[in-house]
């Protein structure tokens, strides 16, 4: 199994990329600069692709979870931009690339849950409106 490298935010981790094993499903999916979604302290997290190792890792690597999108997000230019300017700030470049990806783009598949439908609203009758002087003759 190949590995790769990705940048999450994590406001207190260490800041460097982690790596994870790239699934044989994944093995054509996966590139520089795709947001990738991967398992990290029992939740599933957003994370922005790095490095795709060429060598494989026989140690216990957690999978990548899924892949989102089916192109890479950010360019090879934008990513040194990214790197650039997390080396030049003093910054981590998961905090760089989160600036970089819209938050459309950062949606999980997974997170993504149908809303219920609100039911269509019928106008009320005459007799039950409030705030209505209604005057009948009779």
């Amino acid at each position: 199994m190949a590995m790769a490298s990705v940048a999450v935010e994590i406001f207190d981790g260490p800041g460097k990329p982690l790596d994870y094993a790239v699934p044989n499903d994944f093995a054509g999916k996966i590139f520089v600069g795709s947001i990738v979604e991967v398992p990290l302290r029992n939740r599933r997290r957003a994370a922005v692709v790095v490095s795709v190792g060429g060598g494989t890792f026989a140690g216990d690597l957690k999978p990548i979870a899924a892949v989102v999108g089916n192109e890479p997000v950010l360019s090879g230019s934008l990513m040194e931009l990214a790197r650039w300017t997390a080396a030049h700030y003093g910054n981590q470049p998961s905090k760089i690339f989160k600036l970089m990806v819209s938050k459309k783009m950062r949606k999980l598949p997974a997170a993504k849950k149908k809303r219920p439908t609100k039911k269509a609203k019928t106008a009320p009758k005459a007799e039950d409106r409030t705030g209505f002087l209604q005057f009948r003759d009779g």
